[in-house]
């Protein structure tokens, strides 16, 4: 059976204006993978179907003119407009909301760049030039990287289908090699991953020994972990996102630098400590590092093999394994009041509901001087102004942590007015 490469003869019947065609409607409507189709067309270019510089161009065309319709609907609805809309579709993307803040930051910072090698990356693709039309991106530069990028994924698969074409003799089956190419792909978007964040971590390293050097030994556990840890909690990250990737909304835990700067005001005073949704324990780790005591640190961690690996790690901490809509039922510090929150949750991808039980529930464990810092990818605060205004709460941007994977802002949200002590 194989349902893609019995498509090609009937899109080949239509000659330029099928292929041409086929590959618009992918872009528009990806209810058909991009890189199944374009397997499929290098198995028809073996078999005579179009010439292989024919079928690079069509499809290159084709993929152009539905990214030049995306970029043309961002900018005509405006940014509010096209942001709000992309998340709401998200899903129908196959991604997280917070998975498209993500790429709105990173194409601020990257420009060009991150254009055109978004092109190489699933689903992503499909949603740049959207957010480019949206940040009124300039139409030279990032049609440019784009059509390179297009060029190149579609060469890739074309070749795939054209190579398995003439290995496979007779009848290759363009379908079952669509399926390993995917499988391929997340391996090796995981890699790139993986590599670019141990890059990175030799940088952050040296920020973070510098931000904390004031602090005593005694309370500076080692904040680089090893090399195989590190690859554990990407691992681990992985496999939990594939099994809910709307509540993990991160194919890999937070970075270093990520950490440093969402820890950033914290001190030893601060303490007690309460984290939502630690994770692996990248931000409890710089929350040691900045003095705050194990014992004093309570982790809200809903997913259980989390918790258990936080419970492992972290043995003098209280880990909680619970929703953190439903805080305000716990009692972590027996009545004492927290310094602050700390949370990696992807509040993006929550409805409101769940986010006002999870600021209320916070702010209830909170001193009157308490902050709750939150990070996103997005370009501005990830909690909606209405949210603020209903629970009298102001969210102040501390920092970036632009090494992160990718890019993210942090904030600091407190109350807007401050109880004298009693």
């Amino acid at each position: 059976m194989d349902p893609l490469g019995d498509l090609m003869p009937w899109i080949a019947a239509c000659s330029v204006a099928g292929l041409l065609g086929i590959t618009l409607f992918e872009r528009l409507l990806p209810v058909l993978p991009s890189y199944g189709l374009l397997v499929a067309v290098g198995v028809a270019v073996n078999e005579g179907y179009w010439s292989w510089p024919m079928a690079l161009a069509l499809s290159v065309a084709g993929s152009f003119a539905g990214s030049v319709l995306f970029y043309g609907l961002g900018w005509g609805l405006g940014e509010a407009r096209a942001g709000a809309l992309l998340r709401r579709s998200a899903g129908f993307f196959g991604m997280a909301p917070a998975r498209i803040d993500g790429c709105i930051a990173w194409l601020r910072d990257r420009g060009a760049v991150f254009a055109l090698f978004a092109q190489l990356v699933p689903t992503v693709r499909l949603v740049v030039p959207g957010i480019a039309g949206l940040l009124r991106a300039r139409p030279l530069m990032f049609f440019t990287a784009t059509a390179l990028g297009i060029g190149l994924w579609n060469g890739l698969f074309i070749g795939t289908g054209y190579a398995a074409a003439t290995l496979v003799q007779p009848n290759p089956n363009a379908t079952a090699t669509a399926l390993k190419a995917l499988v391929a792909l997340l391996l090796l978007e995981l890699l790139g991953t993986m590599i670019w964040r141990n890059f990175s971590r030799r940088r952050q390293a040296v920020g973070l020994a510098a931000s904390t050097a004031g602090a005593s030994p005694a309370t500076l556990p080692p904040m680089v972990a090893s090399r195989r840890q590190d690859a554990a909690d990407d691992f681990a990250f992985f496999r939990a996102w594939l099994k809910a990737p709307l509540r993990v909304a991160a194919v890999v835990p937070s970075g270093r630098a990520l950490a440093a700067a969402i820890t950033a005001e914290i001190v030893p005073d601060t303490a007690p400590v309460i984290e939502l949704g630690p994770g692996t324990g990248a931000f409890t780790r710089a929350l040691l590092a900045r003095g705050v005591p194990e014992s004093r640190l309570a982790l809200v961690e809903a997913g259980p093999d989390f918790a258990k690996l936080l419970q492992e790690r972290f043995p003098e901490a209280q880990v909680l394994c619970m929703n953190a809509t439903r805080l305000s039922a716990a009692d972590p510090f027996g009545g004492e009041k927290a310094g602050a929150v700390v949370s990696g949750l992807p509040v993006l991808s929550m409805p409101p509901r769940a986010v006002i039980a999870i600021l209320d529930g916070a702010f209830h464990h909170l001193r009157p001087d308490g902050a709750f810092y939150q990070f996103t990818y997005g370009p501005r605060c990830p909690i909606p102004r209405a949210i603020l205004d209903r629970l009298g709460l102001k969210a102040v941007r501390i920092g970036r942590a632009v090494a992160n994977v990718p890019p993210a802002a942090v904030y600091r949200i407190s109350r807007r007015w401050q109880r004298p002590p009693a």
